[in-house]
């Protein structure tokens, strides 16, 4: 168990770590949307196709398929405008590197299980989700509260799967518009996992060597 000082350490650096993230999409922007069938709010998953005009009603780069999550008729989705920008900057590369894929994908991971399993970042879920009980290894089961938006907002914050496709997006944003102060970040996510699995490792072999 972390002592309270490590907590608020750890909740800020978060916290701050997000923001960086996110302030590398400077042009990007969210749209939330309803979708109603039959005169009835969806749940589920569909098909959005969306087109992004400028002021003189001019489209901004090709389509933009996506296939999204409806819950109770919310559904949101980021417009990858900084992709757009990046393009026009000629910053999109050829191919990503497969070192950067690793990166990104295991950064992905540990920071979508601090934002949505992690204890200490309970008190940011706390408005959407209500605790269920302790799952070990400093991780809770939670389940989403409340209704429309609220709700959607908990149906995200308990699904670290649903979490993943969000920070994947900002850390390849970040690689293209801030590629170095992003792998920064990433990196310090991915030793972070790293440094977890090899203490679940120790402890495995401490409990086997015990017997």
């Amino acid at each position: 168990m972390l002592p309270a000082t490590s907590k608020l350490i750890l909740a800020v650096l978060v916290t701050t770590v997000m923001s960086m993230v996110v302030s590398a999409q400077t042009t990007a922007f969210t749209y939330q949307g309803k979708l109603s069938e039959a005169g009835l709010p969806v749940t589920g998953t569909r098909y959005f196709r969306f087109t992004l005009f400028d002021q003189a009603n001019a489209p901004i780069g090709p389509p933009i398929d996506q296939t999204l999550s409806v819950t109770a008729g919310v559904f949101n989705t980021a417009f990858a405008s900084a992709l757009v920008k990046a393009d026009r900057e000629g910053k999109v590369p050829e191919r990503i590197p497969a070192q950067d894929i690793l990166l990104v994908g295991v950064a992905t991971h540990k920071l979508s299980r601090i934002i949505t399993k992690e204890s200490v970042t309970g008190f940011a879920r706390a408005p959407f989700t209500r605790y269920k009980g302790g799952s070990g290894k400093g991780e809770v089961e939670e389940a989403p509260k409340g209704r429309g938006l609220r709700r959607a907002v908990g149906e995200l914050l308990t699904c670290p799967y649903c979490m993943d496709q969000w920070i994947s997006g900002a850390f390849t944003a970040g690689m293209l518009l801030a590629p170095r102060h992003t792998r920064v970040v990433a990196s310090m996510f991915a030793s972070l996992a790293i440094s977890d699995g090899l203490q679940m490792a120790y402890v495995a072999g401490k409990q086997s060597t015990d017997f």
